[in-house]
């Protein structure tokens, strides 16, 4: 089994196109961003590399996270308790 490249050794050594193309598919998000920062050059490599970190951001983004569907659900509940108790108080009120 090849063990993959570290970026260092990326950025360090004289790599084809082809390799660095290959070591930015399988980076992740953390790698793509010190990639986009240390590879200042415009090269086809580095536009490569950032457009790779959109792609990945925008795929992350697609997810939600896991909090979002209990406080949908939490504020529903809320606001339905909201409404009862304003009712309520209303009704207390005018009696």
């Amino acid at each position: 089994m090849v063990t993959r490249k570290t970026l260092d050794e990326i950025l360090k050594s004289n790599h084809s196109e082809s390799d660095i193309r290959d070591w930015i598919d399988g980076a992740s998000i953390a790698e793509l961003r010190q990639f986009c920062r240390d590879w200042s050059k415009h090269t086809v490599c580095g536009d490569y590399g950032r457009f790779m970190l959109q792609v990945r951001i925008g795929e992350a983004a697609l997810e939600p996270h896991w909090s979002v569907t209990p406080n949908f659900w939490i504020t529903v509940i809320a606001c339905v308790a909201a409404v009862v108790a304003a009712i309520a108080a209303v009704i207390l009120l005018f009696r």
